[in-house]
């Protein structure tokens, strides 16, 4: 029998595993990871594309037709850069914002609402026949100009809208981006223009096409 005693165990216990300090960088780095994402997600939406849902029937055809029977909405697709005048490859100015063109604006009534309406005239155009009663130049006929750095918005359901005919033309300034797709059945399509689908009673007035001119405070 010998009298030589084991060798000692070298094996860690489970006591001396837990006592060591746990790591909280990876819970930083998720923090990170986190807040980095929202503030992309938030530069996107604010500069470059949003997704809106059009809601009420101003727009139907076009938009949410079924908004007044069913409650369905649509969701477009908003394009929210490239909101100012630019110059094309022979050096002409063109307008970003055109007559036909959907667009979301804060509502110059309620400005911490958004409206989503079709420009119907633009800068210089004569609206004849119009019911407000302030914004534009106003004639002994009842017509109004569009003034510079204005359009003037209207929804295509115009039995259902509230817009220029109301609170008169918007300056471009309250502009907040264009509608450029709608999103049917899980995919973004092109937004057709259905106002001839809609009454056929006509509408309550036309536009005069014009011309106009940069004030010259502009030009110095």
């Amino acid at each position: 029998m010998s009298g030589a005693k084991p060798a000692p165990s070298t094996t860690p216990t489970s006591s001396s595993s837990s006592s060591r300090p746990t790591s909280r960088y990876p819970t930083l780095r998720s923090v990170y990871l986190v807040g980095l994402s929202c503030g992309i997600i938030l530069l996107i939406r604010d500069n470059i594309v949003s997704i809106d849902t059009v809601k009420g029937s101003s727009m139907a055809p076009t938009l949410s037709p079924e908004a007044h029977e069913t409650g369905r909405h649509d969701w477009v697709l908003i394009k929210r850069f490239g909101l100012r005048d630019y110059k094309n490859r022979r050096g002409e100015v063109e307008e970003w914002v055109k007559k036909g063109d959907i667009v979301t604006f804060w509502k110059p009534h309620k400005p911490e609402e958004i409206s989503i309406k079709r420009v119907v005239a633009v800068e210089g155009d004569v609206r004849p026949s119009a019911y407000v009663t302030e914004g534009g130049v106003y004639h002994d006929d009842g017509s109004v100009t569009v003034p510079f750095g204005h359009v003037w918005v209207e929804g295509d359901n115009w039995r259902s809208s509230f817009d220029s005919n109301d609170f008169g033309p918007i300056s471009k300034a309250l502009i907040d981006g264009k509608a450029v797709g709608v999103f049917k059945r899980g995919l973004v399509k092109g937004i057709e223009d259905r106002r001839e689908d809609g009454a056929k009673e006509g509408r309550r007035s036309r536009v005069v096409e014009g011309s106009s001119e940069v004030p010259k405070v502009f030009l110095y």
